[in-house]
């Protein structure tokens, strides 16, 4: 169909729902420009290349449609652009036509067939005869419609019904897409509007209002009219569309101002007669829930009408294809974060709704079961897609071997035999999905891990395919706060008990040793390569806390702990850490703005936005800097995986100690943790470093089951008739330890920006990004007294316990006891009734940002502390490096006429940092 497009005084029309400054929130750059030379958007504006070194990336793939809500039911309270009928001829028709005879091909088992349409086409999209009632307002060549029209057409928008059942079962699987937010229109009214725009039926966003019995999805002509339409549902950047007599689109030229939301303030009288008690007195429903819902709901505009009762209805259906989606897509522009804020926290953009807070978290957990549902259709197909992969690869290989040199052909016939294994195991043996989705807390975001050979191709599928299922341009991570992850530091940890027995009482203790990937190559590690990858991992846990700092910042807490260190050479590497930290957390923020400049060009963004436009730009940067992270993500996780082929193939082999095979397969497996670490920096909401990852899954997580599950039958049965006491110790290297309370600084800070900082158009809950970061200070503060455990301790006893006396301290310890007595009670229910907290009501923006200061302080003694401890020769399991350094303020300085020295080159140091974070 031709584009209609509505007359405006600007020459560019901004991308509907575009980010205003997606990169904003990694860096500012002067005069709009990126470091690439490629000014972003401002202002919903368009993508400009202004440099000769700009380039633009294409896609391998193809992105996934944007799946547009359907628009507000009218009538709209805002002004209609005209519409302007564009010609029959024009690319969008072209396009429709293709992705329409791809569909039906594919029902068809066919290729979709070669021909091109026109306007002499034989097939059923043509143009009729003018209509007896009089003349069309335009014809074939397109042109301007009357005000009464345009407004006719916006008012009806939304207000359709959905396809019947069987009829959206068959177009889903044609289109391979969720189609359930479409409405169609086929009743008198419809018939009018299609004589007035020379069509047999014409789409505007998700509404497709069909001409005089032109809806017929059971005969051939009919269902070739529907999937022509349904196409053009699925074309981004289009808000409305005519399939005309002949294949015609209707676009408004003001189709931002068209399509936004005017939202209806409930009076007070309506608020007094629907709200929570309506809730509670819905019946109990039976029947099919869209039928029992009003016309139009999804919209915006639409739920904030909806009554207690009829918001229980549509928390009823939870299934993938059900009036629940259409509200997550629609109302909620297919974000997670948007429909917490508003059902839980109550930020809607504009108006309240009719509805009670306590109807809206109805709603925000019937989603939580839906995300359930979604996962495990997601989850179906992964396997059979690596499978696919594993195939291609093989066939790729076989010919890379048939090609290749004599001397290069047992490295690729190597391969070809791996793959054919490969590609015959069972699916759970290539990627399988630990645990269940289901319904879980208003605020529970979901962290899915993988098991098995192809957990890093798994998890490419599954995003990719996502996209594909739900037709949304965002990943899992946006659309539901759900995260997917390749295996990575946890594997099978060996559990031993130990009975002891005493006069009316037994003891079980659980020994916990978490395990490792490589354990029998790892145990040949020397003392000097294990420290070494301490070391390494420490760096990434550093890395972690760097990402949340300015370089202002990051200098100058490094620097306290850096001039506190009075042997040279441990301050020279202390300094070399922190540099390459900061150099990794750099390298981070380049890489990942780089991509989202590049995916903004190629990523339609969506129709126009209920939300203002600072939380529209907030949200919209979001889920671009999620969909790049995830992409990097993918792309580090293809090195990890090559990586760990290789040590398949060459333990394999069984080598001789002196093969050069062995050198390289030692060199494979110390190099996997940071091959790990490198690609979790990506990932969204995961850790730096093992350590961290180990003490919240096995230390914390598995320490919890454990205890909840009981000693095992053996020893209850042994401790019958006496009192059965349970414990169970976990055993983390105190690397690890240190690892830990370096990673969780970073989440605090992380937390800090996310919630106690603001963005976009409303103010921050203090007293929520306290709780927040409760919950990292707790695990930082459960690592310290570990440090100075053991063999290995990197701090004394009594370094330890001046740390716990400390008011920073003790002031953290408070704030994550009240985490975690108050994260299983309203905190999961209702987390608004935080704000009435005794103790979190307490909390503004000062006491926020007391909470990272002390947690940063803290941060500065205990690396004070481990930098004071004397150097100890590598033994057996090598800890964090030692240092020569003493608490900032206390005990050693620098020597004598050395602080001006130490000073100058930090200050030196913070200026270069600075100008780098910044050119």
């Amino acid at each position: 169909m031709p584009c209609v497009a509505s007359t405006s005084s600007s020459d560019a029309v901004p991308r509907p729902g575009a980010p205003a400054r997606p990169f904003g929130g990694l860096r500012e750059r002067e005069g709009g420009q990126s470091a690439r030379g490629r000014r972003v958007p401002r202002g919903g504006g368009t993508v400009d290349v202004t440099h000769d070194s700009a380039r633009k990336v294409e896609p391998t793939t193809a992105p996934a449609p944007v799946v547009e809500a359907p628009a507000p039911a009218g009538p709209v309270p805002v002004a209609v652009g005209t519409m302007v009928v564009g010609h029959a001829e024009d690319h969008a028709e072209k396009d429709a036509d293709r992705r329409a005879d791809s569909a039906l091909g594919r029902l068809r088992g066919l290729e979709p067939d070669r021909h091109q349409h026109g306007p002499g086409c034989e097939h059923a999209v043509r143009r009729a005869a003018a209509p007896v009632g009089g003349a069309p307002e335009v014809g074939l060549e397109g042109g301007a419609l009357g005000t009464d029209t345009s407004a006719a057409i916006a008012e009806r928008r939304g207000r359709g019904r959905r396809l019947e059942e069987p009829v959206l079962r068959r177009m889903q699987t044609a289109f391979d897409t969720d189609l359930s937010a479409v409405r169609i229109h086929d009743d008198a009214a419809a018939a009018t509007l299609n004589r007035q725009v020379s069509a047999r039926a014409f789409t505007t966003g998700k509404d497709i209002f069909f001409g005089a019995r032109q809806y017929a999805p059971d005969t051939t002509e009919g269902e070739r009219v529907l999937a022509h339409e349904l196409a053009h549902t699925l074309q981004p950047a289009s808000p409305v569309r005519r399939t005309a007599t002949e294949a015609k689109e209707v676009i408004p030229t003001g189709a931002v101002k068209d399509r936004v939301s005017a939202i209806d303030t409930p009076t007070a009288a309506t608020e007094s007669t629907r709200g929570a008690a309506e809730v509670e007195a819905a019946p109990d429903l039976d029947t099919t829930v869209a039928d029992q819902l009003p016309a139009a709901y999804a919209a915006m505009p639409d739920l904030l009408r909806l009554t207690g009762p009829e918001v229980r209805r549509l928390a009823q259906d939870v299934s993938m294809t059900g009036p629940l989606m259409d509200v997550v897509k629609g109302a909620f522009e297919a974000n997670w974060f948007k429909a917490k804020e508003c059902l839980v926290f109550g930020k809607w953009p504009g108006a309240k709704p009719a509805f009670s807070h306590e109807a809206g978290l109805r709603l925000m957990k019937a989603l939580t079961e839906l995300r359930g549902n979604v996962h495990t259709e997601i989850k179906k197909e992964v396997p059979e897609r690596v499978r696919k992969r594993i195939r291609t690869a093989l066939e790729a290989a076989k010919a890379a071997e048939g090609a290749a040199s004599e001397a290069d052909k047992p490295r690729f016939a190597d391969r070809v035999r791996q793959l054919e294994v490969d590609a015959n195991l069972p699916a759970d043996d290539l990627i399988f999905f630990i645990g269940s989705v289901g319904a879980d807390s208003v605020t529970s975001d979901v962290d899915v891990s993988t098991a098995g050979s192809y957990t890093e191709w798994g998890v490419v599928a599954y995003n990719q395919y996502f996209r594909e299922k739900l037709g949304v341009s965002y990943d899992a991570g946006t659309v539901f706060d759900l995260n997917v992850y390749a295996k990575d530091f946890i594997f099978k940890a060996k559990d031993t008990e130990t009975v002891t027995r005493s006069a009316g009482s037994t003891k079980v203790t659980t020994d916990v040793v978490p395990g490792t990937e490589n354990p029998a190559e790892e145990g040949k590690l020397s003392a000097e390569e294990r420290k070494a990858q301490d070391d390494d991992q420490e760096t990434w846990a550093l890395t972690h806390v760097a990402r949340f700092l300015d370089p202002t910042g990051w200098a100058t807490h490094t620097a306290t702990i850096l001039l506190a260190i009075e042997d040279p050479d441990r301050r020279t590497q202390q300094r070399e850490r922190f540099e390459e930290a900061w150099a990794r957390a750099s390298a981070f923020r380049d890489r990942l703005e780089a991509t989202m400049e590049d995916l903004a060009e190629v990523v339609e963004p969506g129709a126009a936005s209920a939300w203002g436009q600072g939380d529209q730009q907030h949200h919209a940067e979001g889920a671009l800097l999620m969909r790049a992270a995830n992409q990097i993500y993918e792309a580090e996780l293809l090195k990890l995986k090559a990586a760990r082929e290789e040590i398949a193939v060459l333990r394999g082999k069984d080598l001789a100690a002196d093969d050069p095979g062995r050198e390289r397969l030692m060199a494979l497996v110390a190099e996997i943790p940071k091959l790990v670490s490198q690609a979790s920096l990506y990932a969204n909401e995961v850790y730096g470093s093992g350590g961290a990852t180990v003490h919240a899954v096995v230390g914390m997580q598995g320490r919890n089951k454990r205890l909840e599950n009981g000693p095992s039958e053996k020893a209850k049965d042994d401790a019958a008739g006496t009192t059965l006491e349970h414990d169970v110790v976990v055993h983390i290297p105190v690397a690890q330890w240190f690892q830990t309370f370096n990673d969780n600084l970073g989440d605090v800070l992380k937390d800090f920006q996310h919630f106690g900082v603001k963005h976009g158009d409303h103010e921050p809950d203090y007293w929520y990004a306290a709780f927040k970061m409760g919950k990292y200070v707790d695990r930082m503060l459960d690592a310290i007294p570990h440090l100075s455990q053991g063999a290995d301790a990197m701090v004394t006893p009594k370094q330890t316990a001046a740390t716990l006396a400390l008011p920073a301290y003790q002031a953290l310890k408070k704030l994550a006891k009240q985490h975690v007595d108050k994260k299983a009670g309203v905190a999961k229910t209702d987390p608004k009734k935080l704000a009435k907290d005794d103790f979190f009501k307490e909390f503004g923006a000062a006491q926020v940002a007391e909470v990272r200061n002390q947690a940063l302080a803290l941060w500065a003694k205990v690396r004070g502390d481990v930098t004071s401890a004397p150097p100890k020769a590598p033994a057996g399991k090598a800890g964090s490096s030692g240092g020569g350094a003493t608490k900032p303020g206390s005990g050693g300085s620098a020597a004598p006429g050395d602080d001006r020295a130490v000073l100058e080159s930090l200050q030196g140091r913070v200026k270069k940092l600075a100008e780098a974070f910044s050119s």
